[in-house]
């Protein structure tokens, strides 16, 4: 049971379901456009882009295994914990919130193109963070339960 001054933030199965489709559909499309060069080969050689769209079905593949596939794995445990203590990351020390000298939610992307975003938090020596994209919240959120705890923290703590 979630106390009531605590907030956990896991990460989101729907996020994740359209990142692994994406990523895993463009590899599926890739592989059948090569499986269908590859079975009409007697007709027509195989040629260079042969190659090149087996090596981007490849990449697809291992960019799963290496930036999503690891992710799943953590879906059942809170990402992040948020307190009247401070800021959590399970496994990590507390970050106090009069110790922290960073918060913030960076995105990474061209124009309004959203590929990614990180959540960097720092604390005085300690800096934890991670994928933030793929959180059951958006930065809006996040910020306003953090300045909500922060708040109800007290005066020796802030």
């Amino acid at each position: 049971m979630q106390k009531s001054s605590e907030i956990k933030i896991f990460r989101s199965v729907p996020k994740l379901l359209v990142m692994s489709g994406i990523i895993l559909g463009f590899a599926l499309v890739l592989g059948w456009i090569a499986l269908q060069r590859f079975l009409a080969r007697d007709a027509e050689p195989l040629d260079q882009a042969f190659y090149w769209i087996c090596g981007l079905a490849a990449f697809a593949v291992l960019l799963f295994w290496i930036r999503v596939l690891p992710l799943w794995r953590h879906v059942a445990s809170p990402f992040v914990i948020l307190s009247r203590d401070g800021i959590t990351f399970p496994g990590k020390p507390t970050l106090a919130w009069s110790d922290l000298t960073e918060n913030d939610w960076h995105y990474i992307g061209v124009g309004p193109f959203v590929a990614g975003a990180t959540l960097v938090v720092r604390a005085r020596g300690n800096r934890h963070g991670g994928e933030a994209l793929t959180l059951a919240c958006n930065a809006k959120q996040y910020f306003r339960h953090c300045d909500s705890l922060r708040q109800t923290a007290g005066p020796k703590d802030v």
